[in-house]
């Protein structure tokens, strides 16, 4: 099992601890602020360090250690400090208020290489080269992608041959960038949390966006907004933080039960290119872009999905052969 927050979540909802995500780096758990910290190769030495950097800065709440195994030292240090929630991953093992919990090897999974780090950038500049056929300079690339005119330059090279073809216009470069997004881009990563409710997924996100107006819809439910094709069966919706949605009516759930997945992205730049294509008014506002909603919808199953990416593609290219 991967060493990440999502992993250390899974383990604490398994435990019976209520969890609600603030942030990507941020937890409450039975209502108390805790500090989230994934180490790989951590030792005692280095969680007291990080106890102690924590008290000089006067912080409160508990910190939460995520390790791949909690071997004997550093549970020894653990239970001796309230404050500590100690989470390994690989060997199920949780130590919280100074007690330790062995959760059994249902789920202890063969652990995997650590995903590389993703180039958020480049994939923005895409999906940013896509949403118009017209030449942009650099600078406005950086704007619609949420990062810097080095990263711009730096992305641009990175893609090759396919992004100068695409900033003159080429149809051919961008169907081929459009392949590439959906078959190499990561998703967008992050903390996710599931959630229930008897309400039609089209309401549920009216829900949540009225409540919370910050938040972007993706998969059924944005491309349904976007390319109305088949039938909505569940809700993806991004935010910048966790939310309470049993405020709005809704129930936790497994993955496996969920009605509506929220997701705290890793990937930052799916607001700004959001908000290009609403600006652009090829795409209704709150909605997440529409290759962003594409590589989630690829994602949902069903016998009609490649209709539905398709119909998403007619649209991204309706501007593309005018």
């Amino acid at each position: 099992m991967d060493v990440t927050t999502d992993a250390a979540i899974d383990l604490l909802q398994r435990a019976g601890t209520a969890v609600r995500v603030e942030s990507v780096g941020d937890l409450d758990l039975d209502g108390i602020p805790v500090e989230v910290k994934v180490r790989t190769r951590p030792t005692p030495s280095d969680l007291r360090r990080e106890l102690s950097r924590r008290r000089h800065r006067g912080a409160t709440g508990k910190l939460a250690y995520v390790v791949p195994r909690a071997t004997p030292s550093l549970v020894s240090v653990a239970v001796q400090e309230p404050t500590v929630v100690l989470i390994g991953v690989d060997d199920a093992t949780l130590v919280n208020d100074g007690t330790l919990v062995r959760l059994g090897n249902s789920l202890v999974a063969e652990r995997r290489p650590a995903p590389a780090r993703v180039a958020w950038g480049r994939f923005a500049l895409i999906r940013s080269l896509l949403r118009t056929p017209e030449p942009r300079t650099q600078r406005q690339l950086a704007s619609e992608s949420g990062i810097t005119q080095a990263a711009v330059s730096k992305g641009l090279h990175e893609i090759g041959e396919a992004a100068l073809a695409a900033r003159r216009g080429s149809l051919p470069a961008a169907e081929l960038l459009w392949a590439r997004f959906l078959e190499e881009y990561p998703g967008a990563r992050g903390i996710r949390s599931h959630w229930y409710s008897l309400d039609s997924p089209v309401r549920q996100v009216e829900l949540v966006q009225r409540a919370y107006p910050g938040t972007l819809v993706s998969g059924d439910t944005g491309a349904d907004r976007i390319a109305p094709w088949r039938v909505v069966t569940g809700a993806r919706v991004y935010s910048h933080a966790g939310l309470d949605l049993a405020s709005l009516g809704f129930a936790e759930a497994s993955p496996d039960e969920a009605t509506l997945t929220l997701v705290v992205p890793a990937d930052p730049t799916i607001w700004a290119t959001s908000a290009a294509w609403v600006e652009a008014r090829t795409a209704p506002a709150g909605t997440a872009d529409p290759l962003i909603i594409a590589h989630d919808v690829m994602r949902t199953g069903g016998s009609d999905v490649a209709d539905a990416v398709e119909r998403l593609h007619d649209q991204v290219f309706e501007a593309w052969h005018r």
